[in-house]
C-alpha cells in the first residue's frame, strides 16, 4: 500500500517552478535526440557502404580483414554490426569469441550521455484555492471613503488591487505555461493545459487530465517516448540499409535479370529522396558514375551486359564514364568491349550508345535555343513587314467610311 503524497504548496512561485523544471528538461530530451537525429543522417551513406562491404568480408571468411575493416570504421562501427544481423553472422562464421559479435554501442560515447531529470514532485498537484471576491457592502453603507482621491503611493495595497494584480501575474504564468504546449507528447500538453486553468478557474478538476497532473510521473513518460522516437529512428535506418543489402547482393551474385527488373523503381516518378539517396551511394559504392558504367565493369556475362546496358541508357538522363567527356571516347571505351576477341560484347551496345549521345545533344542544342536568343534575319524582318502591313489594312477595311463634305 503506497501512502498518499504530501499535499504541495499551491502558489505561483510552485507552479512556476515545476514549469520550469519540466521545460529545461524536456528541452534537454529534444536536444539530446535531436543531436543524435544529426548523426545518424550525417553517417548514413557510410553505414550504407560499409555495412555491404562489412558483411562481403565476413561471408568470404577473412576474420582478420573484417576485424581490420570493423575497427577502421571508428564511431560507426557499433550501428553496422547491429544492423541487419551482421554481429550474429559474424559470431556464426567466426565463434563466440570474435571481437565482431561482441556488443558494441550504437552511438559514440559523446553523444550517450544521459539526461539527469530533475527533482519533481510525485504525486497529483491539486489545485490552488482561489480567494472569494469580498460580500458587497449593505445598502445604504457608502462604498467611498470621503480622502479616496488623495491616496499616496505610500499607502498600502488594497485586498482587491492586491487580488487583481495576482490574477494578472497567474495571467501572465499561463500564457507562459501555454506556449510549452508547442509539439510536445500529449500528456505534456495535458499537463501545461491543466497547470494554465488551475491559475484561473475554480473549476479546474478535468477528470481526463488527472492522470497527467503528476509532474514526476509527466517526467518519465517523456524519457520512455524519446527513447521509443529513437529507437523506431534506428529500426527505420536498420529497414533502409537492408533493403539497399538486398539490392546491391543481386549484383553481386550475378542475378542480373533481377536487379534489371528492379532498377526502374529506382527511377520511378515522383523521385524521392530516399530513392536518390539509393542511386547515388550505390553509385559510390561500386566506383562509378552511372548504371551503363556498372553494366560493363561489374557484370561478367556478355548477355547480361547488353540486357544492363540497355536498361541503364533507358533510364538515365546520360550516358556517363568515369573520366571520358567527349563523345568519341566514350564510343571508343564501348567499342573496345565490342572488339575484343574472347566473347566480345555484341555490337547493338555501340549503336544504343549512339542514339543515346544523340538525343543528349539534341536535347543540349534545344535546351540552349530556348536560353540564348535567336538572331533576327531579314527573312524575319520582311515577315514582320508583311505581318504588320496586313494587319494595318484589315483595321482600315473595318473602320466606317469618313463622311463627305
Amino acid at each position: 500500500m503506497t501512502t498518499p503524497a504530501a499535499p504541495l504548496p499551491q502558489d505561483l512561485a510552485a507552479l512556476d517552478d515545476i514549469r520550469t523544471s519540466l521545460a529545461g528538461y524536456l528541452a534537454a530530451l529534444d536536444d539530446n535526440a535531436a543531436r543524435k537525429r544529426t548523426w545518424l543522417q550525417e553517417h548514413e551513406a557510410l553505414i550504407f557502404i560499409a555495412h555491404h562491404w562489412l558483411d562481403r568480408i565476413i561471408m568470404s571468411g577473412l576474420e582478420h580483414d573484417a576485424i581490420y575493416m570493423a575497427a577502421s570504421l571508428g564511431e560507426v562501427q557499433g550501428i553496422v554490426l547491429a544492423t541487419a544481423g551482421l554481429g550474429e553472422r559474424a559470431r556464426e562464421k567466426f565463434g563466440d569469441n570474435s571481437p565482431l559479435g561482441k556488443r558494441h554501442p550504437i552511438f559514440p560515447p559523446r553523444l550517450d550521455l544521459p539526461v539527469i531529470p530533475p527533482e519533481l514532485p510525485d504525486g497529483l498537484i491539486p489545485a490552488p484555492v482561489v480567494t472569494p471576491d469580498p460580500v458587497a457592502p449593505a445598502p445604504g453603507k457608502p462604498w467611498w471613503k470621503p480622502d479616496w482621491l488623495q491616496k499616496t503611493s505610500q499607502e498600502k495595497e488594497t485586498p482587491h488591487a492586491a487580488r487583481q494584480r495576482k490574477r494578472q501575474e497567474w495571467q501572465q504564468t499561463q500564457n507562459d505555461i501555454t506556449a510549452l504546449q508547442s509539439e510536445r507528447h500529449y500528456y505534456v500538453d495535458s499537463l501545461m493545459g491543466w497547470m494554465g486553468d488551475a491559475l484561473v478557474s475554480e473549476n479546474a478538476d478535468h477528470a481526463q487530465m488527472q492522470s497527467y497532473q503528476n509532474p514526476k510521473r509527466i517526467a518519465e513518460l517523456a524519457a520512455i517516448d524519446h527513447t521509443h522516437d529513437l529507437q523506431k529512428d534506428l529500426r527505420d535506418l536498420q529497414k533502409r540499409v537492408k533493403l539497399y543489402a538486398d539490392f546491391t547482393s543481386l549484383l553481386d551474385d550475378q542475378r542480373i535479370g533481377e536487379f534489371t527488373r528492379i532498377l526502374p523503381e529506382l527511377f520511378a516518378k515522383p523521385d524521392t529522396a530516399f530513392m536518390r539517396q539509393i542511386r547515388e551511394v550505390f553509385l559510390q559504392d561500386y566506383q562509378a558514375v552511372s548504371f551503363a558504367e556498372i553494366a560493363l565493369t561489374k557484370v561478367k556475362n556478355r548477355d547480361d551486359q547488353l540486357l544492363l546496358f540497355r536498361a541503364a541508357l533507358e533510364l538515365e538522363p546520360e550516358l556517363k564514364f568515369t573520366g571520358l567527356k567527349k563523345r568519341g571516347e566514350i564510343l571508343d571505351r564501348i567499342r573496345e568491349e565490342t572488339e575484343k576477341k574472347h566473347k566480345p560484347l555484341d555490337d547493338k551496345a555501340l549503336r544504343l550508345a549512339r542514339k543515346k549521345l544523340d538525343e543528349m545533344e539534341a536535347a543540349r542544342e534545344d535546351g540552349v535555343k530556348r536560353r540564348r536568343p535567336q538572331p533576327v534575319t531579314l527573312a524575319d524582318l520582311f515577315n514582320a513587314a508583311i505581318d504588320a502591313l496586313e494587319e494595318s489594312l484589315t483595321r482600315r477595311k473595318a473602320a466606317p467610311p469618313a463622311p463627305r463634305r
